[in-house]
């Protein structure tokens, strides 16, 4: 999960969905946002994290987040719709 926006808005909507995928057994990090987005990309990427929920600019603007896969597969879901998505 990396809220790649440092608003309130976008923090509280990834830290949301970071609990409602724990709630239906899904293991899933979030980033605390001590790091920069990129730094968290990249982190995510060496740890070898299957699917990134990134929290951002969509979602102020249009309120969807993206789910990018390892393999580079990207889509755009509502954020209500993120746990269906993933679990």
């Amino acid at each position: 999960m990396i809220a790649a926006r440092h608003e309130d808005k976008v923090e509280e909507k990834a830290e949301k969905i970071y609990h409602e995928l724990q709630e239906h057994g899904v293991e899933v990090l979030l980033y605390d946002g001590q790091r920069s987005t990129g730094e968290q990309f990249r982190d995510s990427d060496l740890l070898g994290v299957n699917y990134k929920v990134i929290v951002g600019s969509n979602f102020l603007e249009e309120g969807v987040v993206e789910i990018e896969s390892r393999s580079g597969e990207k889509k755009e879901v509502k954020a209500e719709e993120v746990v269906g998505e993933m679990s």
